[in-house]
Formats: C-alpha cells, sequence, structure tokens
C-alpha cells in the first residue's frame, strides 16, 4: 500500500469538493424530464409502500440496488418539492465523486508506482471529475443508474482475485444488467469460488426483500431489458449511425429494426459477432498477460467501447461506461488522447440529443447529417486504433508494447 502526504490529501479533498460544488449548483432542474421525472415517481412510491413493493407499485425496470439507493433518498424527494430534481439527481453525482476516489487509489496503488509519474493518480482523477461530458451525464441530464454502475464496477476490478471482488460485481449487476458485460473480462482459471461464492451470497441478500415480488422483478427489469425498443441504434452515434447517410432520417425511432437485413447484413447478429469476436482477443490477450491489473483494465474498457459501437439497441449515455476504465490508463499518452477525444464525442452525442428532446440553446444541431455522421467516423476511428493497439498487445512482449506493471 502506498502511503499519500498531507499535502496531497488536502489536494485530492479540495478537488472533490470542487467537483461535488460544480455539480450541485447546475443539477436544481428537470434535467432530461423523462429520466428525472421518472425516478422522482418512482421514489415517491418508495416513499409511500416501501422497498418490499417497489416493484408492484413503481413499475421500475431497474434492478434492486439501483432501488436500494433511491430508496434512501426518497423522503427528501417526496417532501421538497422545490429540491426534488436536485437530490433526485444527487446519487449520480455521490457516484461520479466515489468513481474519482477510486480511479486515484487505482492508479496509485494497482498500476505499478514504478512506472508511474508522481502526479499520474491526481491527474488521472481531476480528469474523470471534471471531465464536461461525466458533469453534464451526472448533473443535467440525470440519469444515473450508468454512474452507480461503473462505481462498482471499478470497484469489481480494483478488488480482483479477493472475496471482495464478487461482493462488487452482484451490486454491480443488480444496478443494471449492463454489468452482465463485464463477466467474461473475471473469469479466470483459478480462484473462481473467490468471485463465484460471495456473489450468490451477496445477491440473495440483496433480494430478501423481494423474494414475495421475484416474478414482476423478472417481468419488469430482465424481460423489460431485453425488449427494449428494438432498433439498431437509441441515439447512440456508433457504427450504425453511419447508416444514416440516407436512411431513416434523424431520428433514432425511425431507425431499422436490428433483425431486419440491412445493407446485406442483419444489424443485431452482425453486432454480437463483433463483440464476441473482440471478447476473445480480449480473453487471450489478458491470459497471455496473467491477469495483471493494466490488462484487466483495458480489456474492461475495450469491451465497453465495442459494445457501445457495435451491439445494437444502445442508448447515447452507454459511453459512460468505456470513461472511468480509460482514465485508468491516462499515464500512456496514446491513452490521454483517446481519452480527450472520447470524451469530446461522448459530450457531444449527449448534448445534441438532450437539445433535440428538450430544446435550450442550440437546439438544430442534431439535423445537422455530416455532424453526427462525423462524430460516428471519430469514434469508429477510435476503435480502430484500438483495436490495432490489442493486436500488437498480443503479439509483441510487455516491454515492447510499454504496459504499465502489476503489484
Amino acid at each position: 500500500m502506498v502511503d499519500v502526504n498531507k499535502r496531497e490529501i488536502a489536494i485530492v479533498a479540495i478537488l472533490l469538493i470542487l467537483g461535488f460544488l460544480i455539480r450541485i449548483a447546475i443539477s436544481n432542474n428537470q434535467g432530461f424530464a423523462w429520466d428525472v421525472l421518472t425516478h422522482i415517481r418512482w421514489a415517491k412510491s418508495l416513499f409511500e409502500y416501501g422497498l418490499s413493493n417497489a416493484y408492484e407499485k413503481s413499475n421500475s425496470n431497474l434492478p434492486p440496488v439501483f432501488m436500494y439507493i433511491l430508496y434512501l433518498f426518497s423522503y427528501p424527494i417526496a417532501k421538497l418539492g422545490d429540491y426534488s430534481s436536485l437530490f433526485a439527481k444527487l446519487p449520480g453525482i455521490i457516484s461520479d465523486i466515489g468513481i474519482s476516489i477510486v480511479i486515484y487509489l487505482f492508479v496509485k496503488r494497482k498500476l505499478g508506482v514504478e512506472n508511474l509519474s508522481k502526479n499520474s493518480p491526481l491527474i488521472s482523477m481531476t480528469l474523470f471529475l471534471f471531465n464536461p461530458a461525466i458533469i453534464f451525464a451526472s448533473a443535467i441530464w440525470g440519469k444515473w443508474d450508468d454512474s452507480l454502475l461503473s462505481f462498482f464496477l471499478l470497484l469489481t476490478i480494483y478488488y480482483h482475485n479477493t472475496y471482495k471482488e464478487g461482493i462488487f460485481y452482484a451490486l454491480a449487476i443488480l444496478t443494471k444488467l449492463h454489468g452482465i458485460i463485464l463477466a467474461p473480462i473475471l473469469l479466470r482459471n483459478k480462484d473462481l469460488p473467490k468471485l463465484i461464492v460471495p456473489f450468490v451470497l451477496t445477491s440473495i441478500l440483496i433480494l430478501i426483500p423481494f423474494f414475495s415480488h421475484l416474478k414482476i422483478l423478472y417481468e419488469e427489469v430482465v424481460i423489460r431489458s431485453i425488449n427494449q425498443p428494438p432498433h439498431i441504434t437509441i441515439s447512440a452515434y456508433n457504427f450504425w449511425w453511419l447508416f444514416n447517410w440516407s436512411g431513416w432520417g434523424k431520428e433514432w425511432f425511425d431507425a431499422p429494426r436490428d433483425t431486419n437485413m440491412y445493407y446485406f447484413i442483419i444489424p443485431k447478429y452482425f453486432g454480437l459477432l463483433v463483440f464476441i469476436s473482440i471478447l476473445a482477443l480480449l480473453i487471450i490477450y489478458i491470459k497471455q498477460k496473467d491477469y495483471k491489473m493494466e490488462s484487466i483494465c483495458f480489456g474492461s474498457f475495450f469491451i465497453y467501447f465495442t459494445s457501445f459501437l457495435f451491439l445494437t439497441r444502445v442508448h447515447e449515455r452507454y459511453m459512460y461506461y468505456c470513461i472511468p476504465f480509460l482514465a485508468l490508463l491516462l499515464n500512456d499518452k496514446k491513452f490521454l488522447y483517446t481519452y480527450i477525444i472520447l470524451s469530446i464525442t461522448f459530450f457531444l452525442n449527449l448534448y445534441f440529443v438532450y437539445e433535440q428532446n428538450y430544446p435550450t440553446y442550440f437546439p438544430l444541431l442534431y439535423k445537422i447529417k455530416a455532424l453526427t455522421i462525423g462524430i460516428s467516423l471519430i469514434n469508429l476511428s477510435v476503435f480502430i486504433y484500438m483495436f490495432a493497439q490489442l493486436i500488437k498487445r498480443i503479439t509483441l512482449p510487455p516491454s515492447k508494447t510499454g504496459e504499465l506493471a502489476s503489484n
């Protein structure tokens, strides 16, 4: 464990407080009203009927851990009407701060101190904490299941190969089902009980209040997630948005269904094929590197980035999962540049979709087809570059690829 001097602790504390206050200052508004008002409605139902009746009364489609956290904030949301939007967004803001702390500790303690510059932990933390896209997602947009999931996923990797890994992975899966994407990255040839046993026990404990409504929970969370709008993209400027040069127009709900033949391919299955292929390469790479922490961090980033780009039915917000893992790798300049580029494209994707639904300053940006297609092309170019890096890392020894050592 690495010692942290008092001056550095003070700097970290000041930065975290500043990041928190910036978010609070701009958060008391309806933001993306569909999401924020839905959370407020669920919170009021939790306050009135209690946690055990969450799925019977609220019609929530998010897993239990999300509802636990929302329940903690249900009183101020229900009783302090003038500040209900602020409290509805507060779990996401706190998650941002939590992720920032984990990033700082992760870089300082887990990623080979001898290969890091002195200020790497502070730089990684700061670039995440004050990332405009992250601030916009939590303090303006206000749908915070993505940030809470990312927080638990980071802790899952942080405690890799210990019993805590299973605990935090259970919390992640039961926050949002997109946590399942990380499962193959966590698998290894030995010590699997350290993951599986605490995962199962934690899951059972979390589900205890809902045992009498497991059927409703399954229908509302699992089935509704599977049956979400079956379009090739849901406002995500990814690979599928590139087909929008001449096709469905500007709105995602006019996009083709992902099971239809489109330009000689069936998008749903083509996306799954790309995803599985990249996943197989990442598993080879991580195993080849003997499950070193840097390889797991890279694999976690790249599998979520691949899912954002190629899986269908993807929302614009799902780029969020890539950013914290990428922030862990910023000591390497190529990842720093990648982080900056993806932060910009993520922010623009969020902002354009926000303006499209709730016009404020630039409501027609989303109609500029060349601009949205351009963002998609940039994202695809980053993917191609990262794919080349993956192949290089598989074929060359660590000393040639500049990989970080693992403590």
